[in-house]
């Protein structure tokens, strides 16, 4: 049997999310590949159903897996031929959903047929993302009634965001939000994401600047960049007002000279 490669950092973050709703809970990986996350959950004792809607690496994930499963480890994996939820079974009792690598706009897409098993989505939209993308993603969240955690990291195709939405048991508008309810909050949670923007200012107001701030720091960069020629004005705004009070914490702190 041989050993598998270490997981890539930006999927471990994703497995890391997946395992701690539960070791009980069945885990579906979504757009699965070659088959590396869905190999590594195995590896920690999890159930998986790994999906995707090309032949070819679902072939390699299946090789690999032999290669480097033992039969137990290959009885709690199966791979499935299919297009994205559409491809699980009411009997897979699936109760979480990894969908990761995946551009925003597909992931949104995708979402619409979470199937009703699923209590937390772990998801990763390749990097850069596209600010419009990702504004309309964590609106589907919100206004489906999903609690949002987000995490960042740098990664060489920019900034990496993984999203980690938990079903709220309450559906009576119990819905998570930042607490503001003025237009450019509202603007700001749409676009930005939240929960790690107040890790981010806690660290930036002791004067501690550590990966994820500066991973925050690169997507707003980025969000800029992309943002000149948008359209929608009130992104650049958020963008151009969050980027001013970066730096005005920022100078707070700096060395004099």
């Amino acid at each position: 049997m041989a050993k598998s490669s270490p997981l890539a950092p930006r999927l471990l973050a994703v497995a890391n999310a997946a395992l701690a709703a539960g070791p009980q809970l069945c885990i579906a990986d979504i757009g699965c590949y070659v088959g590396n996350l869905a190999v590594h959950l195995v590896q920690q004792g999890a159930r998986v159903v790994a999906i995707d809607v090309a032949p070819g690496p679902l072939e390699l994930a299946r090789q690999k897996a032999q290669d480097v499963l033992s039969t137990e480890g290959q009885s709690r994996l199966e791979f499935r031929l299919g297009d994205g939820f559409a491809a699980l079974k009411v009997e897979d009792d699936v109760g979480v959903a990894c969908l990761a690598g995946l551009p925003a706009g597909l992931l949104l897409q995708l979402l619409n047929s979470t199937p009703p098993s699923v209590t937390r989505l772990v998801l990763q939209p390749t990097c850069p993302t596209a600010p419009e993308a990702m504004a309309a993603l964590r609106c589907w969240l919100h206004d489906s009634a999903w609690q949002l955690t987000e995490h960042i990291s740098l990664e060489r195709g920019g900034a990496c965001i993984t999203l980690v939405a938990d079903a709220l048991e309450d559906q009576q508008g119990n819905v998570h939000h930042s607490g503001e309810c003025t237009a450019v909050a509202q603007h700001r949670a749409q676009l930005l994401p939240m929960t790690l923007r107040e890790r981010v200012f806690q660290q930036l107001l002791q004067g501690v600047e550590d990966d994820e701030t500066n991973a925050y720091i690169e997507l707003l960069h980025e969000y800029s960049g992309r943002l000149c020629t948008c359209d929608k004005r009130w992104m650049m705004e958020v963008v151009e007002e969050e980027l001013s009070l970066v730096k005005a914490l920022q100078s707070r702190f700096a060395s004099p000279g």
